[in-house]
């Protein structure tokens, strides 16, 4: 539902949109919009708001969340399904348990925060294994063989 109420305010870019045409088009209350509205603003969206006049997206976030890559993503394979989290354990974890349960390959799964993360990276042929937590964008990509 969020997702519907931020395409509708990305279709009217720049104009204003009545919370009216919003509920009746999402097929919600107005209490309901204004609910979302609120929760993208914490996320980081700003969105103007007058009384008579409705709301106005004048700004977004950089983040990878699937309705912004929606836009930018064109591929066969990679990223095709994409899942995102705002928070997760580990994205390699989440890419696990969905690869077990069929995931397609190439399913990607990406985070803005992980709670018990590890990066590894290689430094002169010699693997390092760092714990990340926080804020950290981190995905993991499902590979079939």
């Amino acid at each position: 539902m969020r997702d519907e109420v931020l395409e509708f305010l990305r279709q009217n870019q720049g104009s204003f949109v009545s919370g009216q045409d919003m509920s009746e088009a999402c097929h919600v209350s107005r209490t309901a919009i204004w609910k979302h509205i609120k929760a993208l603003r914490q996320k980081g969206y700003k969105i103007e708001s007058y009384t008579k006049r409705g709301y106005r997206l004048l700004e977004e976030p950089d983040l990878l969340s699937p309705l912004a890559m929606k836009q930018i993503l064109k591929t066969d394979v990679f990223g095709k399904r994409y899942v995102y989290m705002d928070v997760t354990e580990s994205t390699n974890l989440e890419a696990r348990r969905l690869a077990q349960q069929g995931a397609e390959e190439g399913t990607v799964v990406v985070t803005e925060e992980q709670a018990a993360g590890v990066v590894a990276y290689l430094v002169a042929g010699i693997l390092h294994l760092v714990k990340v937590y926080g804020l950290v964008l981190s995905c993991a990509l499902i590979l079939r063989l």
